[in-house]
């Protein structure tokens, strides 16, 4: 692994840490909304590559999203033993299935960085970048309007009648955090030094401290479409998310290295796993806390991981990790055919001479 998407993932594992923190009954836990999301598509943005197979991306996160999704029931048939049923099973799936707000935990995250990533990329393949970036800004006002005036001031109030199908809702948001990813491809070796680790720490506490002494008292969830300030929206992830990769990339020579590297590589799994087990241990250990949650949620998840990665078939169902096969003909039903290509790959033209009167073509000998 090169050393670029090895800080890329101690990244991802700092981030992915945040998030099991937001889920846990951690008291500062909302501070971590902040920026945690916004991060993870700014990644993804940075990772993007243009002529993307996207059947081959459905196929390599909806197969881990549906077989987690089955995994997340049957837990909460564990933690409500009188609940479980085929048909209970049945009427929960089918919200996995719409996504979005109508899951509890993090199943939003991957309809919604699928259809951002689709819309980048054919917004780059028919448009020119300014194109491209004049609609993402429009996107960003558009959906900004939308949360203020439609979304309720108070996360509590988003009930059914805000859910729509795969939190489509939230894809010009995300789209906004993707395309700053990419955009800073070409400088973003110059945001990640020692130097900028400390300017946009610094700037990360000036922003915290503004927050709470002017009482702006900022937050933001993109999951519940909630996000009112179209400006501290921007500011507040980007300059923490700068902060995060700066500091990954000096961890790269640290102790922490080789864990954070390792919970970054397998930052999906940690995502779907860490809320239904935290709360499992949380409803059998109460006195367990925001400690014992996430350290339940991140060591079981990381476990799970390596068994799995054990098994053919649970490296497809579980991590999206689909077989590569080539079909390989004996070479004695096209025998005569693959040496008639050869000879024809060498025929080259001679050039009309007198003695000729036409022009030739000579085969080249065949070894």
């Amino acid at each position: 692994m090169n050393r670029r998407i090895e800080y890329l993932d101690i990244a991802k594992g700092l981030l992915i840490i945040t998030v099991i923190l937001t889920h846990s009954p951690w008291p500062y836990a909302q501070y971590m909304y902040w920026f945690h999301m916004p991060a993870f598509f700014i990644i993804s943005g940075l990772l993007y590559k243009d002529g993307i197979d996207f059947k081959k991306q459905f196929l390599k996160f909806y197969i881990p999203y549906f077989s987690f999704s089955a995994v997340d029931i049957l837990f909460n048939f564990l933690m409500y033993p009188g609940t479980a049923s085929i048909g209970n099973f049945l009427s929960s799936f089918k919200y996995y299935i719409y996504g979005g707000k109508a899951v509890w935990g993090v199943f939003w995250f991957i309809p919604v960085l699928l259809i951002s990533k689709f819309l980048f990329s054919k917004l780059r393949s028919h448009f020119k970048t300014p194109y491209v970036l004049s609609i993402i800004v429009l996107g960003y006002i558009a959906v900004h309007i939308y949360s203020i005036m439609v979304i309720p001031n108070s996360i509590v109030n988003i009930n059914e009648q805000y859910w729509l199908p795969l939190d489509i809702d939230v894809v010009p948001l995300a789209l906004v955090y993707y395309a700053i990813g990419f955009y800073s491809k070409n400088f973003i070796k110059y945001l990640v030094t020692k130097s900028s680790m400390f300017i946009s720490g610094i700037a990360c506490l000036l922003l915290t401290y503004i927050n709470f002494s002017c009482g702006i008292y900022f937050y933001m969830n993109m999951k519940d479409s909630y996000y009112k300030s179209i400006g501290w929206d921007l500011i507040i992830p980007l300059c923490f998310t700068i902060f995060i990769l700066a500091l990954s990339n000096n961890l790269v020579q640290s102790p922490l290295r080789s864990f954070l590297n390792y919970c970054g590589a397998n930052s999906l799994i940690i995502m779907y796993l860490h809320r239904p087990i935290g709360n499992l241990i949380l409803s059998i250990f109460p006195s367990a806390e925001w400690i014992g949650y996430t350290l339940s949620g991140l060591l079981a998840s990381l476990a799970f991981n390596f068994i799995i990665s054990k098994s053919f078939f649970t490296r497809i169902l579980f991590k999206g990790i689909l077989p590569k096969y080539k079909l390989q003909l004996p070479l004695s039903i096209h025998q005569g055919s693959l040496i008639s290509q050869r000879i024809r790959s060498q025929i080259v033209p001679l050039r009309r001479t007198a003695k000729t009167g036409v022009g030739r073509k000579a085969v080249s000998d065949v070894n």
